[in-house]
Parts: C-alpha cells; structure tokens; sequence
C-alpha cells in the first residue's frame, strides 16, 4: 500500500467529495495514525501536515484519477472540493480488494472525519490536540494543551478543544487526557 492508495480509498469513502485540501490533510493525517502508515506528517500551521500528501494529490490530478475543483465560498474565501473521477473509480475498487482491512479503517475514519455539518476547522482542532497528546504521552490539561499548540504556531482556544472534543471522542482518544 502507498500514499496514493491511501489517498483514492478515502476519497471513495467520501461520496461527496471531500470539502477542502485542509480536511483532506486532517483525513489523512488520522487514517495514517490509526493504519500505523507513514505518510509524512509533521507540525504545520493548520495542524499535521504532509507534502507527500500534497504532492501526490497533484499528481492523482495530474494523471486524471481525481478532480479538484475550485470553489468560492459566500466569503470570497476560494475553497476546493475533492473526488474520484470514473478512471479513480475503476483503480480504486481493486484496490478495495486487495485491502480490505485497511478499506475498513479508512472508511471508520473517513464517516467520524466528515460527520454532518463538520466544520474543516474541527477537524484541524482535534488533528492538532491529537498530535500533541500523541508526542506527550501523558494526560494534559486544557491550559497546558493551549501552551503546548503554541510551541508549533498552533492557536488553539479552550473553545477549539471542546469543539474537536467529540470528533476526538468517536476517534477513540480517550479525553481522560485533557483535564
């Protein structure tokens, strides 16, 4: 399994696409933790971010396998939305075959990422609480978790914590952590 297959399993278990290249970093960040897959992570602003992942996003693109179209939102903000195409569609249903395991985890991932209504910004919130608890190792309080984010340029509010509170509960991190 490689990153590009990683990438197409999630987009098939978003049949709406997926709302933006921040979520899809967020996605692919919590899929790679819980396939024990390295996918190239590490701190950046919004939260975990991977270059691979961006970079063979371009290239899903690039070779027609996916579409990402550009969108702007009420706000002038450009924003992009991200899906299989028939030719990704056709690659990606061999892939389900040959994993279906890690399809199975990816598709858990995926429907707890992109509940109704979820905001990309939870998803960077709880990504970022979750990489701090992973590199802690040890239960943390809420103040202390808002001064650790700042280590990385990470802001992050007590507000933000409870937001990504249940999308890290349905994850599986047990909130004991954060006091």
């Amino acid at each position: 399994m490689n990153v590009d297959d990683v990438l197409l399993m999630i987009l098939e278990a978003s049949p709406n696409g997926v709302p933006g290249k921040t979520a899809i970093q967020k996605i692919g960040y919590f899929c790679s933790e819980r396939l024990h897959f390295d996918m190239g992570y590490y701190a950046h602003y919004y939260g975990p971010y991977s270059r691979i992942v961006e970079k063979n996003l371009q290239s899903l693109k690039d070779f027609d396998f996916i579409e990402i179209e550009q969108v702007t939102t009420g706000k002038n903000r450009n924003m992009y939305k991200i899906e299989l195409n028939e030719d990704g569609s056709v690659i990606v249903s061999d892939l389900i075959k040959t994993y279906s395991e890690q399809y199975k985890t990816i598709n858990e991932v995926v429907n707890i990422c992109l509940q109704e209504n979820m905001d990309y910004n939870i998803l960077s919130y709880a990504a970022k609480i979750y990489y701090i608890l992973k590199e802690e190792k040890r239960e943390i309080s809420t103040s202390e978790l808002v001064e650790l984010a700042s280590y990385h340029d990470w802001k992050l509010s007590r507000t933000d914590i409870d937001s990504a509170t249940t999308l890290l509960t349905t994850y599986g991190v047990q909130i004991s952590h954060i006091t």
